[in-house]
């Protein structure tokens, strides 16, 4: 497994339950199937969220499965992507950032058994090496991209709420010295002076 940090390391080599037994899948598993989808169609993408913060920092009870992509460079724009998913048996509903809206659009997918993965693509000043940062590794035969941990601080300062704070903080506890600072202090500065005062504050410099 190659990493942009490469001291830095998964809190586990699984991932917890994510759903009710008697329902089939997860929306991680449902994840891996569309992640093949994208890759299959040259579009970069890694999950965010709590799927991402279980892997880096703190394993919660039940995961979300959203990711961001970028339509730079792919086979398909996003009318296209939405149709090619709905082929496949999704749900899928597009939605357009409105203007002033931090977020390009939001492609929410639903499966039969309810399970939903949002992507999510055209967040203003996201840094351009965040998916080249991205790290890929396995979990019970599931193929998943995970956000490196400094982007994913950095988004979760971004987001600025009282569980984005939590799961920034636990990243840090878990990474500690691994995590590059520097960087993460460089990406909470492209989203604005707010988000650069409150990563000072969570790296304590």
């Amino acid at each position: 497994m190659r990493r942009g940090n490469a001291a830095a390391k998964p809190c586990s080599g699984k991932l917890p339950a994510m759903a009710d037994e008697s329902i089939p899948g997860s929306s991680p598993q449902m994840l891996d199937r569309i992640g093949r989808i994208l890759d299959a169609n040259q579009i970069n993408w890694a999950t965010i969220g709590a799927l991402a913060v279980a892997y880096h920092g703190l394993v919660r009870a039940s995961l979300d499965a959203d990711a961001l992509i970028t339509l730079k460079g792919a086979a398909l724009d996003l009318e296209g992507l939405a149709g090619l998913l709905a082929g496949q048996g999704f749900s899928v509903d597009t939605r357009m950032g409105e203007e002033g809206d931090p977020l390009g659009f939001v492609v929410r997918i639903t499966d039969v058994n309810g399970h939903q993965v949002d992507l999510i693509g055209g967040i203003l000043r996201l840094d351009p090496g965040f998916f080249t940062r991205s790290v890929r590794d396995e979990f019970d035969d599931m193929k998943l991209r995970f956000s490196s941990p400094e982007d994913l601080i950095a988004l979760k300062v971004f987001a600025g709420g009282p569980q984005d704070i939590i799961d920034a903080e636990s990243i840090l506890d878990i990474q500690q010295a691994a995590i590059d600072k520097d960087l993460v202090l460089k990406l909470c500065k492209r989203f604005g002076p707010a988000e650069e005062a409150l990563g000072r504050k969570l790296l304590g410099i």
